[in-house]
């Protein structure tokens, strides 16, 4: 396994990690957002109920946010980095074919810059 293609599939999966955790932390800033607005609904009651109902209805539509969560991206970059290093690792047996390993790995380095 050459050097630079080692180098270049590493990047993809810390690429890919660091947007699974970017993914998660809008999603836990999301949710601490809707929950706070919600809440604080229940803690001003006093307030007009038409001031009340826009801010359960802004708490709800922060909450609601999440249905459009990208989970399926998620798991897609979690299938990709196991793959990869699925691939490494194949590749770095004494038996293993190396070229043939290569092929699979420039090729699926090529499907990811749409090339």
């Amino acid at each position: 396994m050459s050097l630079c293609l080692g180098d270049a599939v590493s990047g993809i999966v810390d690429r890919d990690r660091r947007s699974i955790r970017w993914y998660a932390a809008w999603a836990a800033a999301v949710i601490v957002v809707g929950v706070i607005i919600f809440l604080g609904s229940h803690v001003l009651q006093g307030l007009s109920p038409s001031h009340l109902d826009l801010i359960v209805k802004l708490g709800g539509g922060f909450i609601a946010s999440l249905s459009v969560f990208p989970i399926k991206e998620i798991i897609e970059r979690r299938q990709r980095i196991e793959t990869l290093n699925w691939l490494l690792l194949e590749s770095e047996r004494e038996d293993a074919d190396r070229a043939w390993f290569e092929t699979l790995i420039k090729d699926r380095l090529r499907k990811e810059a749409g090339v």
